[in-house]
C-alpha cells in the first residue's frame, strides 16, 4: 500500500510512496504525531540522483522486516534536499558538528522535539566492519531512549545550542587585494600539478577556483594561475568524468587522474562548468575550451531542458540498478556499432580493453591518447583521425539511445536556472548565437511566469504546481541571471526584473541587526535561519547576493544596493580573511570588491547598428566590465547614462569606473585596447 508520500510532487519522494516504511513528508501532522506518541523521529534526507541512496532504499527501506522494525520505533520523515534546501543546509550542519561527515544520504534520529543524538550518512542493513546496521541501529537507539530520555533531550539541546553558537562571524577584520594573494597561494599549495585539479580525491570540477584563477591572472599577469585552470580543464575534458559521448559532466571523479565519475549529472555542475570554459576561451583563444562550453550547453538543452522553457534538475547516477551502466561499453558492445577501421581509431583514442578497464568487461570511455599521440601511434593525418572520431561518436551516441535511461529529476528550481540562464546568456554573447540568448530568454521568462506569485519568487515547479518560497538562492541567482541576460539582449525588463528581486531579496531576507542575508525566512516550521555564506562547489547565497547588489550599483547607480553589499562585507570579513577559499566567488568579483570595475555604456541608433561593435567587445575577456545599452527605459533606472549621447551621429561608447568615464569614442577598438590585459593597471 502507498504511503503518504503518494500525494507529493518530487520525483525523489514519489520513489519512496510504496515503500513499506510509513513515511511522512516534513510536516505538522509528522511531528505532532511523534510528540503525541512519544516516538523518536528518523529523518531521512537525500536527492533523485543519489546513488547511495537508492542502495540504501533497496536494502532497508524496501526491506520488510528492517520497514516493520522502523514502523514501531519511529516517526520516519523523508524529505528531498533539493526540494527544501533549508532544512537540508539546517541537518548538515548537525551531522558536521555531531560526526565530522557530510553527504547523501543524510540520515538523522532526533528526539520528538526534534532534538538530534543520532547522525550518519549512508546506514548498512547489517553491522559490519565496525559500522552499525539498521537492524542493530534502531534496537540500540530504542533502548537508550526508553532507558534515559531526560539526558537524550539534553544532549539535543546541547548540540542545538553549539550549532547556534558556531553561526556567529569571526571577528570583523579589514582587508584589502592581499586576499586575493592569499587566496591564489593557498590554491597553489592544494593544486595537483600533475592530474590538474584540487587535492587528491575525489575531485570535483571547482568551477568557482578556476573562474578565480584565469581573473587573478588577468589581474597579476600571473601565467601560472591560467596554465593551472588550462591543465584541470584539459585533464578534466579528457578524462572519465567527462561523457564523450552524449556531452556534459558528471558530477565528480572518484580518483585523482579524473578516471572513474561518480556518474550523477547536476544542472548546476553544467552551467558553472561551462562557464570556465568559457573564460579560458576568452583568455587564451583556444577554439577546444569553446568546443567543450558549446557541447555542455548541447547536452543542457537537449537533455535536461523542459518543453516550457526552463531545465530539469539533474540526472540519476543509475540505470537498472547499476551506478553507471548507461555511460559504460563492453569491447563487444563497441564492435557491432563501428567497422573495423573506425573500432581500432576509436579504441586506441578512448582506451577500449576487451577485459575492460572498469571490471567485468565494461569500460569507462576516456582520451588515453590527444590527437597528436594519435597520429603519431596510428600514422593516420589528425584531420582524418577527428572525422572518424566525430562519425563513431554520433554512432554510438545512437546506440546509446536504445540504452535504459537514467531517471531525470524533473523538478525546475529557481536558483539552478538562475545559473542556467547566467551560462547560456554569456554564451550567447561569446560565440555570437541568437539561439543560446533566445533559450535563455525563454528560461528567464518561464520562471518570472510561472514561479513568480503575487511578487514573491518560488523555489520549485513541479508537473503543474509551483512549491515552496522561494530562498536566498532562489533570488541571487536568477538576479545575477538577469543581470546576465540583459547584457546579451538589452532588454530593459531583464535589467529592471533583476532590480525588483533584488529589493526583494534584500526585504525578505536582509539580517536588519547584524547585516549579510539569511538563507530563509522564519516560517515557524523549526528550521533554524542560517546565513549561507561558505562557496562550495556553487556560490553562497550571500556571495551570489553580495555580487548581484555591486553589480546593480554599477549598472544603476544606487547607493543602497553599495551600501548594503558593503555591510553584508564587513559582516563577513573575519571569515575571509581567515578562510578566503570559502569566499572564492566573492572574491572572483574583484573588479567590482576592489572598485576596478567598468561600465561600458554604449550609445547608439538600434541594437542592430551596435552589433558589430558588441560582437567584438564580447570576445575580450574584461571581468568585472558591464555593459549597458542607453534607451530612455533605461535612463529612468540609471539616470547617469541620460546625459550620455551620441557623437558624429556614430554609434558611441562611454567607458566608464566608479562614474568616472573616459573620453567617449565611435572606435571599438580604442575601448578593446583600454581593456586589454597588456595595457591593464586596474580593471
Amino acid at each position: 500500500m502507498p504511503n503518504l508520500l503518494r500525494n507529493e510532487k518530487s520525483p525523489y519522494l514519489k520513489e519512496h510512496a510504496n515503500d513499506p516504511v510509513e513515511w511522512y513528508a516534513w510536516s505538522d501532522d509528522a511531528f505532532s504525531k511523534a510528540e503525541k506518541e512519544n516516538k523518536l523521529i528518523f529523518l531521512s534526507i537525500g536527492y533523485s540522483a543519489c546513488h547511495w541512496c537508492h542502495v540504501m532504499h533497496e536494502e532497508s527501506f524496501m526491506d520488510e522486516e528492517i520497514s516493520s522494525l522502523m514502523n514501531k520505533a519511529f516517526v520516519s520523515i523523508k524529505v528531498d534536499r533539493e526540494e527544501r534546501p533549508d532544512i537540508d543546509k539546517m541537518y548538515l550542519n548537525i551531522i558536521q558538528s555531531m560526526a565530522g561527515i557530510s553527504g547523501w544520504p543524510l540520515n538523522i534520529i532526533l528526539t520528538p522535539h526534534r532534538k538530534p543524538f543520532f547522525a550518519s550518512t549512508y546506514i548498512p542493513k547489517e553491522s559490519e566492519n565496525g559500522v552499525i546496521g539498521m537492524r542493530d541501529l534502531i534496537q540500540k537507539v530504542s533502548e537508550m531512549w526508553k532507558a534515559d530520555p531526560v539526558r537524550i533531550e539534553r544532549m539535543g539541546s546541547e548540540i542545538i545550542n553549539y550549532i547556534r553558537s558556531g553561526s556567529v562571524p569571526s571577528e570583523k577584520k579589514k582587508f584589502d587585494e592581499n586576499v586575493l594573494d592569499d587566496s591564489y597561494k593557498r590554491l597553489l599549495s592544494i593544486y595537483d600539478a600533475t592530474n590538474g585539479g584540487f587535492g587528491i580525491s575525489p575531485k570535483f570540477p571547482m568551477p568557482l577556483y578556476l573562474r578565480f584563477l584565469l581573473r587573478y591572472s588577468y589581474l597579476r599577469k600571473e601565467k601560472l594561475a591560467q596554465e593551472m585552470v588550462e591543465k584541470t580543464l584539459y585533464y578534466m575534458r579528457d578524462g572519465g568524468v567527462y561523457d564523450h559521448i552524449g556531452y556534459g559532466i558528471h558530477r565528480y571523479s572518484t580518483d585523482r587522474v579524473w578516471f572513474m565519475p561518480h556518474f550523477e549529472k547536476m544542472l548546476y555542475d553544467q552551467a558553472l562548468v561551462s562557464q570556465a570554459y568559457m573564460d579560458a576561451y576568452l583568455l587564451s583563444k583556444k577554439e577546444e575550451y569553446a568546443k567543450t562550453s558549446k557541447e555542455m550547453l548541447e547536452f543542457m538543452i537537449h537533455d535536461m531542458r523542459d518543453v516550457g522553457g526552463a531545465f530539469y534538475t539533474s540526472i540519476d547516477a543509475d540505470s537498472e540498478g547499476v551506478e553507471g551502466l548507461f555511460y559504460l561499453w563492453k569491447s563487444n558492445q563497441i564492435k557491432k556499432v563501428l567497422n573495423n577501421e573506425e573500432m581500432v581509431i576509436f579504441s586506441t583514442v578512448f582506451g577500449i580493453e576487451d577485459g575492460g578497464n572498469f571490471g567485468n568487461e565494461l569500460n569507462i570511455l576516456y582520451k588515453r591518447y590527444d590527437t597528436e599521440h594519435a597520429v603519431r601511434k596510428l600514422g593516420k593525418p589528425a584531420g582524418e583521425i577527428e572525422m572518424k572520431l566525430d562519425n563513431t561518436r554520433r554512432k554510438l551516441y545512437e546506440a546509446r539511445e536504445s540504452r535504459i535511461h537514467p531517471k531525470i529529476d524533473d523538478k525546475i528550481l529557481s536558483d539552478s536556472n538562475g545559473l542556467a540562464i547566467s551560462a547560456l546568456a554569456r554564451a550567447g554573447r561569446i560565440f555570437g548565437s541568437e539561439t543560446y540568448l533566445e533559450k535563455s530568454m525563454k528560461t528567464a521568462d518561464f520562471v518570472l511566469r510561472m514561479m513568480v506569485k503575487e511578487g514573491e519568487l518560488f523555489h520549485a515547479f513541479e508537473h503543474g504546481e509551483t512549491k515552496i518560497k522561494g530562498f536566498l538562492d532562489d533570488y541571487a541567482f536568477m538576479t545575477e541571471g538577469l543581470i546576465e541576460l540583459y547584457q546579451g539582449c538589452f532588454e530593459d525588463r531583464y535589467l529592471k526584473g533583476a532590480i525588483t528581486l533584488a529589493e526583494k531579496m534584500l526585504k525578505l531576507f536582509w539580517d536588519q541587526k547584524d547585516g549579510a542575508f539569511f538563507f530563509s525566512r522564519d516560517d515557524g516550521d523549526g528550521v533554524m535561519c542560517d546565513k549561507d555564506a561558505i562557496d562550495s562547489v556553487i556560490p553562497s547565497g550571500n556571495s551570489a547576493a553580495i555580487s548581484s547588489l555591486l553589480k546593480l550599483y554599477s549598472m544603476t547607480g544606487r547607493k543602497e544596493f553599495k551600501e548594503k553589499a558593503l555591510q553584508a562585507i564587513e559582516y563577513l570579513s573575519g571569515s575571509i580573511v581567515e578562510n578566503p577559499l570559502a569566499h572564492i566567488y566573492l572574491l572572483s568579483n574583484m573588479g567590482q570588491l576592489f572598485g576596478y570595475a567598468k561600465e561600458l555604456v554604449i550609445v547608439s541608433k538600434s541594437k542592430s547598428e551596435s552589433a558589430q561593435a558588441l560582437r567584438k567587445i564580447n570576445t575580450v575577456f574584461s571581468p568585472g566590465m558591464l555593459i549597458l545599452l542607453k534607451s530612455d527605459e533605461l535612463a529612468s533606472v540609471a539616470p547617469f547614462v541620460a546625459d550620455m549621447n551620441m557623437i558624429n551621429g556614430k554609434t558611441t561608447f562611454y567607458l566608464c569606473s566608479e562614474r568616472s568615464c573616459k573620453e567617449p569614442t565611435n572606435d571599438i577598438d580604442t575601448v578593446i585596447n583600454a581593456l586589454n590585459r597588456s595595457n591593464v593597471d586596474s580593471y
